[in-house]
């Protein structure tokens, strides 16, 4: 260096003696150091298998192209809005994207764009020396590895995404929890229909009864539904019109209507409304104890013409001017509490206990003659707290539901015999909604994939390209 910098100096015709000593030497342990290339490429980090934390969250790209976030089936669209919810409890969330065996890249990069649309931090796994923490949460005891040749029939029905196989959903059963029916699903059952009518509110009725002129509805919403607790509210009403009944033949049958001698009744009206508020605590990931406070208010009113009532009713009694008006109203607060077991998508284990706790009735008869302005009223009347035996419904029972049907055997007890029977058993059809769309695409990309290696034949799967 030192020649170089005299014969620089003697090139410019500068005399030597004049110039600066030249620099000191510099050690070769105190050379700057050059820059370390940057772990991230375009925003996107490197994790390995055995560097993770309690704030990175999966996201698992199957071979199927099925995306999971953590344990939960999702859709690639709902991916940011989940992450960023999960980022306002966990402010250092990290994002950590890995993939099947045999996984399309383009499925990779689409999970990794949507990631990123969440504004949290993405990474992305690469292989290492030990196995990737990564367990795919439908067959965690590594049922669905990757095979490069066609499959077996045998093989086909292990890796077929039955309901017995996927993980448990602690949200499916809507009728005795605080959960309802998603956004867009229905349920079509032996007793009632119901429809989710926007997310966490759900609308019913009993077409039974509103075919026997007995208008009928339920609403139900959950009101809260965080960590593991759920809280709803929801309320019901049923119209009885029994002068509309009276008029049909049903009516004309049990002598309702008309004017001939026992014919009385031509107006009347009852109805029964309620109101309740439930809760579902999640004790267990795969166990939640429900319970519910009702209460229920009936009611019934209506003008009778006894002038029409038959003679064996009023014999040697002059009623042509009378008219009685009864009416009653009854009041009962009933309670239930349930607890499921779930084992998986499909089978669950269901314990029902159904008993009252308060009641109340009040009747009241006025005899008004036509003209006179004398009348009279009987009023009677009971209000009394309820021993939970003295009617009470307690049921154990196995539920099963299936892609889209879903059934409910068991056994029971109860007072009066024969209760139990009506929260015991049931069948229902049930449709639409966000879950069972993705459960469709996954059984779909089953079909596919299943078709592609019987295309392939025994040819080896080809390997996903390489990061770009």
């Amino acid at each position: 260096m030192l020649c170089l910098w005299m014969g620089a100096a003697s090139a410019q015709g500068l005399p030597t003696d004049d110039l600066p000593p030249p620099p000191p030497p510099v050690p070769d342990d105190q050379l700057p150091v050059p820059p370390a290339p940057a772990v991230e490429s375009d925003g996107i980090g490197v994790a390995a298998p055995d560097q993770r934390t309690s704030m990175d969250v999966e996201i698992y790209i199957r071979g199927d192209g099925t995306l999971y976030l953590g344990d939960a089936i999702i859709v690639p669209l709902d991916l940011p809005d989940l992450l960023i919810e999960m980022q306002e409890e966990m402010p250092q969330l990290r994002a950590v994207v890995l993939a099947e065996e045999g996984a399309r890249w383009a499925d990779v990069q689409v999970a990794i764009a949507k990631a990123k649309e969440a504004g949290v931090e993405v990474a992305l796994e690469l292989p290492g020396e030990g196995e990737s923490g990564a367990v795919d949460p439908l067959f965690p005891e590594g049922g669905a590895e990757a095979l490069e040749i066609g499959l077996t029939a045998e093989q086909e029905k292990l890796l077929k995404p039955k309901h017995g196989k996927l993980p448990q959903n602690p949200y499916s059963t809507t009728d005795f929890t605080a959960y309802t029916l998603e956004f867009g699903e229905a349920r079509i059952g032996l007793v009632d229909l119901t429809y989710g009518i926007a997310p966490r509110l759900q609308i019913s009725t009993v077409p039974v009864l509103d075919a026997f002129l007995v208008p009928n509805v339920g609403l139900k919403g959950t009101v809260m539904n965080e960590g593991r607790v759920a809280i709803a509210l929801g309320g019901s009403y049923y119209g009885v019109l029994l002068q509309q009944i009276g008029d049909s033949f049903i009516g004309e049958e049990l002598g309702l209507s008309g004017t001939a001698e026992g014919e009385a009744l031509f107006t009347a009206r009852a109805s029964l409304w309620g109101l309740y508020g439930a809760t579902s605590i999640r004790i267990f990931d795969s166990m939640s104890m429900h319970l519910r406070l009702n209460y229920l208010n009936a009611n019934a009113s209506g003008q009778y013409d006894l002038s029409q009532a038959p003679v064996a009713i009023a014999p040697g009694l002059d009623v042509s001017d009378v008219t009685l008006v009864p009416k009653l109203v009854g009041e009962t607060v009933y309670f239930s509490a349930a607890i499921d077991q779930r084992f998986n998508r499909r089978d669950s284990l269901f314990l029902r206990f159904r008993g009252p706790l308060f009641a109340s009735a009040r009747g009241i008869l006025q005899d008004t003659p036509v003209g006179n302005s004398a009348s009279y009223d009987i009023i009677a009347a009971y209000r009394q707290f309820v021993s939970p035996l003295d009617y009470y419904s307690a049921t154990l029972g196995w539920q099963f539901q299936w892609k889209h049907l879903e059934a409910r055997v068991g056994f029971g007890t109860s007072f009066p015999q024969g209760v139990w029977l009506f929260q015991t058993f049931d069948l229902g059809y049930r449709f639409g909604g966000k879950t069972r769309i993705q459960e469709k695409r996954m059984r779909k990309g089953y079909r596919n994939n299943l078709k592609d290696l019987e295309e392939l034949g025994d040819a080896p799967l080809p390997p996903p390209p390489p990061p770009e």
